[in-house]
């Protein structure tokens, strides 16, 4: 009969992986300083967001132009901002966004709410607000119809909003 003889114990070398981490160490470190000074996160979430695309329209009130009115919108996306536009004398307006404190013009592709303010221009000045001439549910992002799809394609990107009916009308021409 032959005897079995236990093998020698194995130990673990514990220098190899003390030494690995030692070098490795440095550059973690670095790196890790480096992503929280440029903000790489913040930096790929730009990236990931869709493009400004330009968007023209023009306000209507009473079947007539409304000057002056204040546009605002409202991404459905949450990782998006909104964009404004104020309207000029003739009801025409032109989208701009801030993106890092510069109002870019354009807005973000894809679905958005408007809301419209526009306050009467024969108010008197004063310490009080002027009365909006706009409809209410016109003027509250959660009680608005009004719906937007900014398209990649700017050719698409003409609206005309008609307050009275809670539409808009999209694509070349309004």
């Amino acid at each position: 009969m032959t005897q079995v003889t236990p093998s020698p114990s194995r130990r673990f070398p514990l220098g190899r992986p003390a030494w690995m981490l030692l070098l490795l160490s440095p550059f973690v470190l670095f790196g890790g300083l480096l992503w929280g000074y440029y903000d790489v996160g913040a930096r790929i979430a730009q990236w990931c967001l869709p493009p400004l695309v330009p968007v023209v329209g023009r306000v209507y009130l009473h079947g007539k132009p409304l000057p002056k009115a204040q546009v605002f919108t409202q991404p459905l996306r949450r990782s998006c901002r909104g964009a404004m536009g104020i309207a000029d004398t003739e009801g025409r307006f032109v989208l701009r966004t801030d993106v890092e404190g510069d109002f870019l013009e354009g807005a973000y592709a894809g679905e958005h709410r408007v809301i419209v303010w526009g306050i009467d221009p024969n108010a008197p000045s004063g310490p009080f607000k002027p009365p909006l001439i706009t409809p209410t549910e016109c003027a509250e992002f959660e009680t608005t119809p009004l719906r937007l799809q900014v398209h990649r394609d700017p050719a698409r990107n003409s609206v005309e909003l008609d307050l009275d009916s809670g539409t808009v009308k999209q694509g070349p021409g309004g």
